[in-house]
C-alpha cells in the first residue's frame, strides 16, 4: 500500500467513529486527507529525486563530452557566470551566504521550487470534513504532514551530496559542485523540519496539549531531532566554519549521528502505516552514512600503516621556512604514490574513481590528523609534491604546505617553535626538523588533465595555494610546448623558499629537453609593500651580478646560498624589531636572487609589488587560433577576480577557447 492510500480498516474503523455519517461522506474525507497530507509531498519528493538523477546524468554527460561540444555562450552566461554580481566565492549577506554560479542557481532553483511550492498549493478538503470544523485547521495538519515527509525524504540526499567518495565516484560530479547542493539541500531540509515543529507546538498549544505532549516519547524525539539539525546548520555558518574548522568538522559528525537516531526514533515511533516508508528512508539514509565512514577508515587505514608495531602509524618530518610556513614530508610506501613527472596521472587520477585507495599525486587533497595535536578532527591540505625517495625505490613521500593560522595549524606551529627553542638552548644554533606520527586520508578531487593540453596555461596562486597550481605549472611546462605562467601572489620570500627544490627539478627537466619557443615565466606579486620596497633593488642587483660573474648557474646558486648562509649577522645593537626584520629581508633577498639566478636559463622569475591583473591578455597576447587555460587557487577575491577575467576573454573571444579551473580556500 503506498502512503497516500487507506485500507478497508481504515474506512471500517471511520464508520465506527463516525456512525451519523454515510460511507461516501467518509471516503470522501479520507480521500481529500490522504491527497493534501501525503500525496501531494510524495509527488514533490518524486520531482526533487527526478531532478537530481537528471542532475548526475547531465553532469557526467558533460563530462565526457569534448569542451567544442558546449557552445562558448553557454559555458560564459550559464555555466561559469556567477549569478548576479561578481561574487561567487566572496560571500554576501553579512558574509554568511555564498552566491551560486548561474548553472548551480538553476539547480538549486528547481530544487527550491520543488521542495516549497506544496506548502502553498494543491490543498483539498471534503464536504463535509468529518476531521476538522474550520479548513485552517485541515490545512494546517495537511502542512505539518507535507514539511514532515519532505524534510525526512530530502535526507538520503543531505547525505549523498557531503559523501567525498559515493557521489562522485559514481557520477564524477565534481566535489564543488556537490557541496554546492549539500548546504542548499540542507537548509530546505531543516527549514520544513522547524515549520514541522513549530506548527506542532502552535497546533496543540491552541487545544490546549502543548505541555501534555512532551510525555509522548515520539515527541520528545521530535524535538531533539529539531535541535540537532538546527545545530548543524548554525554551526555551518562560514564564519564560524573557518574560525574552528576542526571544531566544526568533530560537532558536524557528532551531531548528524544524533540527528539520525534522533529522527529514526520520532518516525518509529509514530506506528502510522503511511510513515512505514519514511522509516526505510531513513535507514538509506543512515546506510550512506555509515558506508561512507567505513570506507573513509579503510582509506585512512591503509594509508597510515607504519611499518612495525613500534611504528603502527607513517611519520612526518616537518621543515620550518620562516616564521609561519612549514613544509611537511609524509613518507609512505612506493605504491601510495604518483610521481608528477614521467607518470600516468590523467589515467589514473580518472573521473570515475571506485576504488577507496587510490593513489597519491601532486594536485589532489588529502585529509590530515595529527594525534599529538588534534586525534579527534582532520584538516584538508593539497599535496604539492609526491613522488620516490632517491635510493629507495620501495619508499615514496608526498609533501604539503602549511601556513599557520588557526586551529590544529597553529598548534603545529606552537610545537615546532618549543622545538626550536629547546634545539637553541641546547647550543645548537639552528632549528631542528621535527618528526611526528600522522594520520592520512585521500585523494580528493581530480588530476585536470586538460589544462596541461592548453596553448596558453596562466596560473594565478595566492600564498599556499601555490600548491594546487605549481604541480600544474610543472606539468605544462615540463611535457607541452604551451605559453606557460604562474602569478604568484606573496607576503614575502619566505614562501618561495619551500618550493624552490621543485622548481630546480623543473629547471632540469628543462634544460635536459632543449629549446622551446618560449621560457616558463613565475612573477611574484609581492603584497607587502615596505617589504617589497626594501628587497627589490637587491635582488635586482644581485641576480644581475650572479649572471655575469657567476660561470655557471649551479655555480651562481653556490655562491648566494654561502653568502646568504656563512655571512655572520652581528647582534643588533638593541632589540628593535626593525633591525630584525631588515636581516630577514636581506636573508630572504639573497636566497631569491640565488634562485633567480638558478633558473633563469629556463624559465624567468621577476618579483613584482601589487596586485596582478585579472585580464588575460594582459598576461599573454591574444590570439583566435589559441586555446587557454586559466587555473586559479588561493582566497576567495583572488578566485572571483580570476574568474572574472577568464570569463570576460571567453565572452569576447580573445582566445577560440578558455577553461578555467579554481579550488578555492572556502570550505
Amino acid at each position: 500500500m503506498l502512503p497516500w492510500e487507506f485500507s478497508e480498516d481504515d474506512l471500517k474503523d471511520s464508520l465506527e467513529y463516525y456512525p451519523d455519517n454515510t460511507i461516501d461522506e467518509i471516503r470522501a474525507t479520507l480521500v481529500a486527507f490522504s491527497y493534501s497530507s501525503y500525496y501531494v509531498p510524495a509527488m514533490a519528493l518524486l520531482v526533487i529525486y527526478c531532478l537530481f538523477v537528471g542532475l548526475i546524468l547531465a553532469d557526467g554527460i558533460l563530462g565526457c563530452l569534448p569542451r567544442r561540444a558546449v557552445p562558448r555562450w553557454i559555458r560564459a552566461h550559464v555555466m561559469e557566470a556567477p549569478l548576479a554580481t561578481k561574487k561567487h566565492h566572496v560571500a554576501v549577506g553579512a558574509g554568511v551566504i555564498r552566491l551560486p554560479l548561474r548553472l548551480q542557481s538553476i539547480v538549486v532553483g528547481g530544487l527550491f521550487l520543488a521542495t516549497f511550492v506544496p506548502i502553498f498549493c494543491f490543498y483539498r478538503r471534503a464536504n463535509p470534513d468529518l476531521y476538522y470544523d474550520h479548513a485552517w485547521e485541515a490545512h494546517l495538519r495537511s502542512l505539518l504532514d507535507r514539511t514532515a515527509m519532505i524534510s525526512t525524504g530530502l535526507l538520503p540526499l543531505v547525505i549523498v551530496t557531503a559523501t567525498r567518495r559515493a557521489l562522485p565516484s559514481v557520477s564524477g560530479i565534481d566535489f564543488g559542485n556537490a557541496m554546492v547542493y549539500h548546504r542548499w539541500l540542507a537548509r530546505f531540509c531543516a527549514i520544513h523540519g522547524l515549520i514541522h515543529g513549530i506548527g506542532w507546538s502552535v497546533s496543540e498549544g491552541l487545544r490546549g496539549h502543548y505541555k501534555k505532549e512532551f510525555k509522548d516519547p515520539y515527541w520528545n524525539w521530535g524535538c531533539a531531532a529539531i535541535a540537532m539539525f538546527m545545530g548543524l546548520v548554525f554551526l555551518s555558518i562560514r564564519q564560524l566554519r573557518v574560525k574552528a574548522y576542526e571544531v566544526f568538522i568533530a560537532l558536524h559528525v557528532i551531531l548528524a549521528l544524533f540527528s539520525l537516531v534522533t529522527l529514526y526514533f520520532h518516525v518509529k515511533l509514530i506506528d502510522y502505516a503511511a510513515w512505514m516508508y519514511f522509516t526505510w528512508v531513513v535507514e538509506i539514509a543512515a546506510a550512506i552514512w555509515g558506508l561512507d565512514r567505513l570506507v573513509r577508515w579503510i582509506n585512512k587505514a591503509y594509508l597510515s600503516a607504519g611499518t612495525s608495531f613500534s611504528q603502527p602509524l607513517t611519520q612526518a618530518v616537518v621543515t620550518a621556512h620562516g616564521s609561519d610556513i612549514y613544509r611537511m614530508r609524509v613518507h609512505l610506501g612506493a605504491s601510495k604514490v604518483q610521481p608528477l613527472i614521467g607518470g600516468q596521472q590523467a589515467s589514473l587520477l580518472s573521473r570515475f574513481r571506485l576504488s577507496p585507495i587510490n593513489k597519491l599525486s601532486a594536485g589532489t587533497s588529502v585529509r590530515l590528523t595529527i594525534p599529538r595535536l588534534q586525534f579527534w578532527s582532520d584538516h584538508p591540505f593539497t599535496v604539492i609534491d609526491a613522488g620516490l625517495v632517491n635510493g629507495a625505490e620501495s619508499q615514496g613521500y608526498v609533501d604539503l604546505l602549511i601556513r599557520s593560522a588557526d586551529g590544529m595549524t597553529k598548534q603545529l606551529a606552537t610545537l615546532l617553535q618549543s622545538s626550536d627553542d629547546k634545539a637553541l638552548e641546547a647550543g645548537s644554533g639552528t632549528a631542528v626538523d621535527r618528526t611526528m606520527n600522522v594520520v592520512l586520508e585521500g585523494p580528493y578531487g581530480h588530476w585536470h588533465s586538460s589544462v596541461v593540453k592548453h596553448d596558453d596555461v596562466l596560473l594565478f596562486a595566492g600564498g599556499v595555494g601555490i600548491t594546487f597550481c605549481l604541480p600544474i605549472f610543472v606539468q605544462a611546462a615540463a611535457q607541452s610546448d604551451a605559453r606557460c605562467k604562474l602569478v604568484w601572489a606573496i607576503r614575502d620570500f619566505d614562501i618561495v623558499d619551500s618550493v624552490a627544490d621543485q622548481l630546480i627539478r623543473l629547471d632540469e627537466v628543462l634544460r635536459a629537453a632543449g629549446p622551446r619557443s618560449s621560457k616558463p615565466k613565475i612573477e611574484l606579486r609581492v603584497t607587502a609593500g615596505e617589504f617589497f620596497d626594501k628587497a627589490k633593488e637587491e635582488v635586482a642587483e644581485g641576480v644581475a651580478e650572479l649572471k655575469h660573474s657567476a660561470t655557471d648557474s649551479d655555480n651562481a646558486l653556490s655562491k648566494a646560498s654561502s653568502s646568504a648562509s656563512s655571512t655572520p649577522i652581528p647582534s643588533p645593537p638593541d632589540e628593535k624589531a626593525e633591525y630584525v626584520e631588515a636581516k630577514k629581508i636581506e636573508s630572504s633577498s639573497k636566497r631569491l636572487t640565488a634562485l633567480a639566478a638558478r633558473l633563469s636559463g629556463s624559465m624567468d622569475l621577476v618579483a613584482v609589488h601589487g596586485r596582478p591583473s585579472k585580464r588575460v591578455a594582459d598576461h599573454f597576447e591574444p590570439h583566435s587560433d589559441r586555446t587557454a587555460a586559466v587555473i586559479a587557487c588561493g582566497p576567495a577575491s583572488l578566485c572571483d577576480d580570476t574568474r572574472e577575467g577568464a570569463i570576460f576573454a571567453l565572452r569576447k573571444g580573445e582566445w577560440r577557447d578558455v577553461e578555467y579551473v579554481e579550488e578555492c580556500f572556502d570550505w
